[in-house]
C-alpha cells in the first residue's frame, strides 16, 4: 500500500510521494535484511546448490534489495528538492 501511495504521489507530484517512498524502499530493505539474516543463522543457503525453492528465495532477496534501494535513490533528490 506504502508503494502505491509513493507511485501514485510522484506521477502526480504530490509533495507526499517522496516520503511515501521513501517509508517504502526502507520497507523493503528492512525485510530483504531480516530474510537474509534468518536464512544466515538457520545456514539455509547451504541448500541452494540442491533446493530450487532456495534458489528462487535468493532471487526474491536479491529482487526485494534492488527494489528497496531504487525506490530510495528515486524518491531521495525528490524529498530533498522539496
Amino acid at each position: 500500500l506504502c508503494m502505491m501511495g509513493a507511485g501514485l504521489g510522484l506521477i502526480q507530484n504530490r509533495a507526499w510521494g517522496p516520503p511515501l517512498g521513501l517509508l517504502a524502499g526502507s520497507a523493503l530493505i528492512f525485510l530483504t535484511a531480516m530474510d537474509v539474516t534468518f536464512n544466515v543463522q538457520n545456514e539455509m543457503y547451504a541448500l541452494a546448490g540442491d533446493n530450487d525453492a532456495m534458489k528462487a528465495e535468493i532471487a526474491i532477496n536479491i529482487a526485494t534489495g534492488l527494489l528497496g534501494a531504487c525506490t530510495i535513490a528515486a524518491c531521495w533528490p525528490r524529498q530533498r528538492a522539496g
